[in-house]
């Protein structure tokens, strides 16, 4: 069988590889940079930063606290060029993935001529027509520009442009308050600059109520300025600044700043396949089944472009589903998707928020555990926030909220807890390493049914 694969992100190229190893004929194509914008101006480039930042903040606070002395600065180029590195060194990685599992990549736009038929243009003027047995659209995501007078202002930056900034600037305002916002305002914040955020309704909206409104009173008190429920109504550049005004309910303000970061969130991309000289049905995503098929049986749509869950690993995994489904006729099962979002501290989820538990009524027992009262946390010198276990009356895992060091390494044992109806007493009874920050998980679970050993009993 040949497959046509539009996008070398982390659905495509996935979905390229597995395909490969269950024997297709595999074209994968893409337009710009394999790897997507994950790997090029996304997850893996904020995350060189994030660690950068991270280290930033331990050794001022080391030397703080006397254990290191004399005075450190941040070399913000070097930060570039090491970023620069760490995503070169995985694009050749994944080069020489493709290549070993022998598929064909084409670099090209893609655009459908019917629903068998793709034409490729390439960067240097030709055009190949391919035509395959099945389809698997990866087109990914765009950067969403909100409604705001002067969004087009000269000189404001995006997620991808902000990753190549050369010099560090002295203030900037980041309009959006989801993941992506939150992140580089935290980011740059720890680099010392001067960050206002602005968010039209809550910072994380989706996220655990009480668990956000932990993190964004932890990164005030590292002096990040947060404005949330104010609109964004203009944008204007100046000679060295951008004035931004903003209002809410209450009041109107103006804030001034040498950078603007339109972080309003992401949406499908795939306005230049044209889709119109296909039968697939779309409206502002490519509607899927729960298979990621279309409506038309040989073509899937997966990753950012279904809108269905706009997370790189998500994509990945319903890549694999789709190849797997078509190929071996294998059902796609529901999965649970850990969320992490890498502010300082970190936080990340899986399952269901409180918020959800409480608005549809269903009954829970809400359990938690300090990093304050783990070892692991005190001698790392990092013991901000907490986590948090919801849980049925019966012992079943509803939803798991961690708050605090290394959270993107912590969250997979609940993963992997609420993915296969672990219940409380399989995470009590598993023996947890000591001194680990895992460890803390251990003491949630015991809390849920009231015999944690290392928290104070409460007065009855």
């Amino acid at each position: 069988m040949k497959i046509i694969i539009i996008g070398g992100g982390p659905a495509g190229y996935i979905a390229a590889i597995r395909a490969a190893q269950l024997g297709a004929e595999v074209d994968l194509i893409e337009k710009n940079h394999l790897g997507g914008t994950c790997l090029n101006y996304g997850c893996i480039p904020t995350k060189s930063l994030f660690y950068d930042s991270s280290e930033y903040i331990n050794t001022k606070k080391q030397i703080n606290q006397n254990i290191f002395s004399g005075n450190i600065s941040l070399n913000f180029n070097e930060v570039i060029k090491r970023k620069d590195n760490v995503v070169n060194s995985l694009v050749t990685g994944t080069e020489k993935l493709i290549n070993s599992n022998k598929i064909n990549l084409i670099y090209g736009n893609a655009t459908f001529i019917d629903n068998n038929t793709v034409n490729i243009n390439s960067k240097d003027g030709t055009t190949l027509s391919l035509t395959g047995d099945a389809f698997i659209i990866a087109s990914g995501s765009k950067v969403f520009m909100p409604p705001i007078d002067g969004i087009d202002s000269e000189g404001l930056l995006t997620s991808k442009e902000i990753l190549s900034l050369s010099d560090l600037p002295k203030s900037l305002t980041v309009i959006g308050g989801g993941v992506i916002g939150l992140e580089f305002a935290s980011i740059f914040c720890s680099f010392g600059v001067d960050v206002k955020l602005v968010e039209l309704n809550k910072c994380l909206s989706n996220t655990d109520s009480e668990t956000t409104k932990r993190l964004t009173s932890m990164l005030k008190k590292q002096g990040l300025k947060i404005y949330q429920k104010y609109k964004t109504n203009k944008i204007e550049k100046n000679t060295q600044t951008y004035s931004i005004s903003i209002e809410n309910k209450k009041e109107s303000i103006v804030l001034e700043s040498e950078k603007v970061l339109i972080a309003a969130g992401r949406i499908p991309d795939f306005n230049d396949l044209h889709l119109e000289n296909t039968s697939i049905e779309y409206d502002k995503k490519i509607l899927t089944n729960s298979n990621y098929q279309t409506n038309i049986s040989n073509i899937y749509a997966v990753g950012d472009v279904n809108g269905e869950c706009l997370l790189a690993h998500a994509a990945s995994h319903q890549a694999i589903s789709a190849v797997e489904h078509l190929l071996l006729n294998k059902k796609v099962s529901k999965t649970y998707v850990p969320s992490c979002i890498f502010t300082n501290p970190e936080y990340c989820s899986v399952g269901q928020t409180e918020d959800y538990l409480k608005e549809n009524k269903i009954s829970y027992i809400k359990s938690k555990f300090p990093f304050t009262a783990n070892g692991k946390a005190l001698t790392m010198n990092s013991t901000d926030g907490y986590i948090k276990i919801l849980s049925s009356e019966k012992g079943e895992l509803l939803g798991v909220h961690i708050l605090g060091p290394h959270a993107s390494d912590l969250i997979h044992e609940a993963t992997l807890a609420i993915s296969n109806n672990l219940s409380i007493e399989s995470i009590i009874s598993t023996i947890h390493a000591h001194p680990t920050l895992s460890e803390a998980f251990h003491e949630a679970a015991l809390d849920s049914i009231g015999t944690s050993l290392h928290l104070v009993p409460q007065k009855k």
